[in-house]
């Protein structure tokens, strides 16, 4: 009775013909010396089925294996190109860390810079300021010994 269940449910996963399926039970079910010609029948129609279903098999089988190969052969490129993918996408990584590093190390040069900048600045107003002093000392000089020198020699006669 298990076999008969197996036997139907099998014939409806393939599609065999639903008239077909009703009859299997009763031809089964027959002692093999009680079976009558259309029990014969039926079982021959089984057998027929399974027959085609077997050799669709084997033919999907067969073809199917240029098939599995290209799909081998397309799993293997696309394998190739994950490879390849991962090996640029460490490079990327890799070159994004260097340009970090690039970058800190130029703030930090650029930090020193404008340090240097604010004292240069720092350093020129400091010589400005000394420029200043000594242009007013050279004026009050100009102005008073040199004013003073100057009105002695148009005093005084030179020999």
């Amino acid at each position: 009775q298990d076999g008969i269940k197996k036997i139907d449910k099998l014939g409806k996963d393939l599609g065999f013909d639903a008239s077909l399926l009703q009859t299997i039970p009763a031809a089964f079910a027959k002692a093999p010396s009680d079976r009558g010609n259309f029990d014969l029948l039926v079982l021959s129609q089984i057998e027929a089925e399974f027959e085609k279903c077997l050799a669709t098999f084997t033919d999907e089988l067969a073809n199917g294996e240029p098939a599995m190969k290209d799909r081998a052969a397309k799993v293997e490129a696309a394998s190739n190109e994950h490879a390849q993918a991962l090996a640029f996408e460490e490079a990327a990584k890799t070159a994004k860390e260097a340009s970090r590093t690039e970058q800190k190390e130029a703030e930090t040069e650029h930090k020193a810079m404008l340090k240097a900048q604010q004292q240069a600045g720092s350093d020129m107003r400091a010589a400005s300021a000394g420029v200043d002093a000594a242009k007013a000392e050279l004026t009050e000089l100009d102005e008073g010994a040199v004013a003073a020198f100057k009105e002695l020699l148009e005093f005084t006669e030179i020999p």
